[in-house]
């Protein structure tokens, strides 16, 4: 089993931010209705020196599970275009053992 964590910065060039609602849009478009379900949490981060919050999308999978894997890429990219960023981070996490009771 594999978490994948992909961590979208909200700053825009320094003229504005990812509101949480363009945020909770995008989700919606690009996410919410092609994977049985993730977690979202906000974090502060800070790129090159810059405090900025920072959103975690985590999602639970199997580790071939490679169309989830394009998919997940591809939000990624698509989240970088639109709303300006240098990069998206994108952590995946071998897991041991995972239970849902």
């Amino acid at each position: 089993m594999i978490n994948t964590l992909i961590y979208f910065g909200t700053d825009i060039e320094n003229e504005s931010i990812v509101s949480d609602e363009k945020f909770d849009e995008f989700l919606d478009v690009e996410l919410a209705d092609k994977v049985d379900g993730f977690s979202v949490s906000e974090i502060t981060g800070y790129w090159k020196g810059t405090k900025e919050k920072t959103k975690i999308v985590s999602i639970f999978h199997e580790e071939e599970d490679y169309n989830l894997i394009r998919l997940l890429h591809k939000i990624a990219l698509n989240y970088k275009d639109k709303f300006k960023q240098e990069s998206v981070l994108i952590v995946k996490q071998k897991l041991e053992s995972v239970d849902f009771i």
